[in-house]
């Protein structure tokens, strides 16, 4: 069986006041995470009602790549940084794949 896509969305919501250590931080984080075996796709986004919101979309070949780069110490040392500036340290991760059967939702 060939291994399928996965695309995670993390949200995070940073804290007031640290805009200017964010942006460098996610600036070290992409270089980081764009390196990693497996990654498709990186994109960071800010809530247009709330600009200390971002989510992270990120595609990656396999759900065993995602979690290669979960479980590394680069990734470790990412989210410490990161947790730092947050308003509630960790964040909500969501992990999509494509469905099985081709689906149209409204």
């Amino acid at each position: 069986m060939l291994t399928k896509p996965v695309r995670v969305l993390s949200e995070r919501i940073m804290s007031r006041g640290f805009e200017p250590t964010v942006v460098r931080l996610m600036e070290n984080v992409h270089k980081v995470v764009r390196s990693q075996p497996g990654l498709i796709s990186l994109e960071t986004l800010s809530d247009v009602n709330d600009h200390h919101k971002y989510v992270v979309l990120s595609e990656w070949k396999s759900l065993k790549d995602y979690q290669a780069w979960t479980s590394s110490e680069a990734h470790k040392k990412c989210t410490e940084q990161i947790n730092e500036v947050l308003d509630v340290p960790g964040k909500r991760t969501t992990i999509y794949k494509r469905p099985e059967e081709d689906i149209f939702l409204l």
